[in-house]
C-alpha cells in the first residue's frame, strides 16, 4: 500500500483493532517495549557506578552530558548509514556492539581507571543509532498494517509506540528498585557485596540483555 492513499478516518478502537491483529506489529511493540525497559538502566545507573563502584563522582556531570551529545551526533551518522546501507545492518551493528562494550566495561572495571567515563559516550552513541532505527520502522510497521486492516495508522502507531516506551521505562525503574532492594543497598553508605552486584547487573548485564534480544526481532520484522 502506498502512503496517502487510504485517507478515511478511524476511530481509536478501530486502530487498536488493527494492531492486535497485526502479529508484526504486536513483536515490534514488544520488542520496543523491552528496549525501553532494560536500555535506560545504564544512565539510571551511572551515578551509582560511579559513587559506588568507581568510587569518583567527579565527572558525573560532564559525562552524562557526552552520553546526550553522543545520541544526537549518532543521528547524524546512523541515518545516512542506513539510508545507504539499510537500516537492518545499521540496527544490528548497534545493538550487538552494545552487549560487547558492557561486557568488556565488565570484565575490565577494575582496570579502566579514568577510562571508566568514555564508556558512557560509546554507550550513548549506538544507543542514539539503535533508537533511530526503532523509530525509523514505525513506518514499514503502519504500512504492513495497512495492507492487513486496509487502514492508515501512522500516527496512531508512533503514539502506540510512545506509550509502549514510557510504560517500559516505568517497569525498568520499578525493576531497578526491586533488585536494589534486594541487594541490601542503602543510600550513602558502604555497599554490601550483595549491593554492588545489583548495581552492576543493573547498568551492565541487563542492557546487554536487552540489546541481545533485540537482533532476532530486528531480523523477524524484515526491517530494509
Amino acid at each position: 500500500a502506498e502512503r496517502g492513499r487510504i485517507s478515511q478516518p478511524i476511530s481509536p478502537l478501530h486502530f487498536l483493532a488493527a494492531v492486535m491483529r497485526s502479529r508484526l506489529a504486536i513483536l515490534y511493540l514488544c520488542m520496543a517495549g523491552v528496549f525501553a525497559i532494560t536500555m535506560p538502566l545504564f544512565s539510571k545507573m551511572l551515578p551509582f557506578m560511579a559513587r559506588y563502584v568507581h568510587e569518583n563522582e567527579g565527572g558525573l556531570g560532564a559525562t552524562l552530558a557526552a552520553m546526550t551529545i553522543a545520541q544526537m551526533l549518532a543521528v547524524a551518522v546512523f541515518t545516512p548509514l542506513a539510508h545507504r546501507f539499510g537500516r537492518l545492518p545499521v540496527g544490528l551493528f548497534c545493538l550487538v556492539a552494545m552487549p560487547v562494550l558492557l561486557a568488556v566495561t565488565l570484565a575490565m572495571l577494575p582496570a579502566l581507571g579514568d577510562a571508566f567515563w568514555l564508556v558512557s559516550p560509546a554507550f550513548g552513541f549506538l544507543l542514539g543509532g539503535a533508537i533511530m532505527v526503532i523509530w525509523a520502522t514505525a513506518g514499514d510497521i503502519a504500512d504492513q498494517i495497512a495492507i492487513e486492516a486496509a487502514v492508515r495508522t501512522d500516527a496512531g502507531l508512533l503514539a502506540f509506540l510512545t506509550l509502549v516506551q514510557k510504560a517500559g521505562i516505568g517497569i525498568g525503574a520499578m525493576l531497578a528498585g526491586m533488585i536494589l532492594e534486594s541487594g541490601h543497598f542503602q543510600a550513602g553508605a558502604i555497599q554490601h557485596a550483595d549491593a554492588l552486584d545489583a548495581i552492576l547487573t543493573l547498568a551492565l548485564v541487563l542492557p546487554a540483555v536487552g540489546a541481545l534480544a533485540l537482533p532476532a526481532a530486528s531480523v523477524a520484522v524484515k526491517v530494509k
